[in-house]
C-alpha cells in the first residue's frame, strides 16, 4: 500500500493511502510536497526554500535557499529535482539539481514558459 503527504491546514503529515501510519512531518506552514521514487525522501517548500526529509520525518535540510524558489518535483529516479527560481534578474527559471553532488544548472530558454513535468 502507497504513502501520501497531505497537508491538513498548515501542516504536513504522511500516512499509507488506507489512512493508516498517519505522522506529522512538519508543524508550521509549508506546500508542494512530493514523494522520491524510491518512498524513502520528501521534498517540500517552505518560505521560499525547498526542503528534504526523511520519509519517517526527521531532520530536513535546505537544498535551495539562495533565492526563491517554487514547483519542485523529483525526477523518476530520484537523482535529480526541477524546481523553479528567479534568475539574477527576478525572471522565473527552471533549474536542475543533481541530488547527489548538490549541482545546481539552468534550464536554457525556460524563461517565460509556465511550468515543468519530467517524462
Amino acid at each position: 500500500m502507497g504513502r501520501l503527504l497531505v497537508i491538513s491546514g498548515s501542516d504536513l503529515w504522511r500516512s499509507r493511502s488506507d489512512g493508516t501510519e498517519r505522522m506529522q512531518l512538519v508543524s508550521d506552514r509549508c506546500g508542494g510536497p512530493a514523494i522520491s521514487s524510491d518512498g524513502q525522501s520528501i521534498l517540500f517548500l517552505q518560505k521560499g526554500m525547498i526542503y528534504v526529509m526523511g520519509i519517517d520525518g526527521g531532520e530536513r535540510s535546505a537544498i535551495v535557499n539562495d533565492r526563491p524558489a517554487g514547483a519542485a518535483e523529483w525526477s523518476p529516479d530520484g537523482r535529480e529535482i526541477i524546481f523553479w527560481a528567479s534568475d539574477e534578474q527576478g525572471h522565473p527559471q527552471a533549474n536542475f539539481l543533481d541530488v547527489g553532488s548538490g549541482k545546481r544548472s539552468e534550464v536554457r530558454g525556460s524563461i517565460g514558459l509556465l511550468g515543468s513535468h519530467w517524462d
